[in-house]
C-alpha cells in the first residue's frame, strides 16, 4: 500500500491560522467579561465555546491527512472515520484544470479550514464530495454510483496509478 501525502496549501494555512486566533482572542475576552457577570451569562459563553471546541474538534478528526492506493482500494485517511472506496467502484479519473470549480458552494463542510472537505456543488458538475488540502494537483474520481470525489495528493502520480488501476480492473 502506498502512501500520497495531502498537505495543506498557504491559503488554508492561513484561514486556519486566522480562525483560530480569532476563536482565542473571543475566547479570552469573553471569559474575562463573563467572570465579572451573573452566573446565567457565565454559563452562556462557557456552553457556546464548548460546542465551538466540539465543532473544531470533529472538524479536525475529519480532515483529510493523506490517500492510500493498495491493489483494491483508494483510502482517503482521516483520524476519524477514513473513506474506501473499492476500485472497483471507480467509472474514470480525471485531471480537471482548476477553474472548473470556480463556482462552488459549500452544502456542507470545510471550505478552508483544516482543507477543503465534504458536500459542495458545482455549476458543471452538480454534487461533490471534496476530500482536498490544496488548489493544485486536482484529482476528480468519478464513481460507478454516487458523487464524484475531488483528492488532491501532494504527488500527482496517484493520478497516473488510479487510472492504471482502473484500466487493468476486470468489467
Amino acid at each position: 500500500m502506498k502512501t500520497y501525502k495531502a498537505s495543506m496549501d498557504s491559503v488554508c494555512k492561513i484561514i486556519t491560522l486566522v480562525v483560530m486566533v480569532i476563536l482565542a482572542i473571543a475566547f479570552i475576552s469573553s471569559l474575562t467579561y463573563s467572570l465579572s457577570s451573573e452566573d446565567s451569562e457565565r454559563w452562556a459563553t462557557l456552553l457556546l465555546f464548548a460546542a465551538l471546541f466540539v465543532i473544531f474538534g470533529i472538524t479536525y478528526l475529519l480532515a483529510p491527512r493523506a490517500y492510500q492506493l493498495s491493489a483494491d482500494t483508494l483510502i482517503i485517511g482521516r483520524l476519524w472515520a477514513p473513506v474506501h472506496i473499492p476500485l472497483q467502484q471507480i467509472a474514470e479519473v480525471s485531471t480537471p484544470p482548476l477553474n472548473q470549480f470556480n463556482y462552488a458552494v459549500r452544502l456542507l463542510g470545510s471550505g478552508g479550514f483544516l482543507g477543503y472537505f465534504g458536500l459542495f456543488w458545482v455549476s458543471k458538475t452538480g454534487r461533490m464530495w471534496w476530500y482536498a488540502t490544496q488548489r493544485r494537483n486536482v484529482i476528480m474520481v468519478i464513481l460507478k454510483e454516487g458523487h464524484p470525489i475531488i483528492i488532491t495528493p501532494d504527488d500527482f502520480s496517484l493520478a497516473e496509478e488510479l487510472k492504471k488501476h482502473i484500466s487493468s480492473a476486470p468489467l
